[in-house]
């Protein structure tokens, strides 16, 4: 696999772990299991049930418009 680079270094993997957990703040979503190599990731994820969740919640979360990371 001569063309895959290393791409989530512990940076990297620290960050996504901050931002699966501010999506478990706002959306009735549990992170079951995350685990990440060199150049992948696996995320399980659940949908909590509620009755709460409204169409528009879940396209701005479809659409990456829910929360903005911004690196220091």
């Amino acid at each position: 696999m001569k063309y895959r680079k290393v791409l989530l270094d512990d940076t990297v993997t620290t960050i996504i772990q901050e931002t699966a957990a501010e999506i478990t703040t706002r959306f009735p979503i549990e992170m079951e299991a995350m685990g990440t190599d060199k150049n992948h990731l696996h995320l399980l994820c659940a949908r909590i049930q509620s009755g709460s969740w409204s169409d528009g919640a879940v396209q701005r979360l479809r659409h990456g418009r829910s929360f903005a990371y911004s690196p220091q």
